[in-house]
């Protein structure tokens, strides 16, 4: 399989063919680096990808907490924190990515974790918004709507046999789905 022909990664044409052959890749253990086949670790080559585009994504966010003036400092965990598979599974490995003792880990564990009021406060954020033309807290109001029509475009009509149509012609007929059992 070439990592290539997997879809969406990021930066995909820059990943070398992976024909693997008797090729290994070096992969960092708790006893230090060790060479594993390469077909065996071409998910954690993925991952390591993915990883990386994280990264990115958090840096951006910090930095526009820095900018705006926030005391918070936002950082990835390193990714041998929590992990249930692979070299570093079930290991109380701390978000900086050191070893401390177990019952360290232990006690600072709900620290790093979120706790059930944070679950529960974000869930309050999160209200559905079934109003025509509104738009849910948590999402930014976009300046257009799909295809440069007016954000308040009616898209989907309900009609009165309980079906949403759609508003524009699909070809030469009308789309009508099944609408939720109100």
């Amino acid at each position: 399989m070439d990592a290539v022909s997997v879809r969406g990664w990021v930066d995909e044409s820059e990943i070398q063919n992976d024909a693997c052959g008797d090729a290994a890749l070096a992969l960092e253990t708790l006893q230090g680096q060790g060479e594993v086949c390469l077909r065996n670790a071409m998910n954690a080559d993925m991952c390591q990808s993915c990883i990386k585009n994280c990264e990115i994504g958090v840096k951006r966010r910090a930095n526009l907490i820095d900018r705006a003036g926030y005391e918070t400092k936002l950082s990835p965990p390193n990714p041998r924190f929590r992990r249930s598979i692979g070299a570093w599974a079930n290991l109380p490995v701390h978000p900086e990515g050191r070893l401390p003792d177990p019952a360290e880990y232990e006690r600072l564990l709900p620290g790093w974790l979120p706790t059930a009021a944070d679950r529960t406060f974000v869930r309050s954020l999160m209200c559905p918004v079934t109003t025509l033309w509104k738009m849910a807290g948590w999402i930014a109001r976009p300046e257009r709507g799909s295809n440069n029509l007016p954000v308040e475009y009616e898209y989907v009509r309900m009609s009165q046999s309980g079906y949403f149509t759609t508003t524009r012609k699909c070809g030469s007929f009308r789309k009508s789905y099944p609408g939720p059992d109100l």
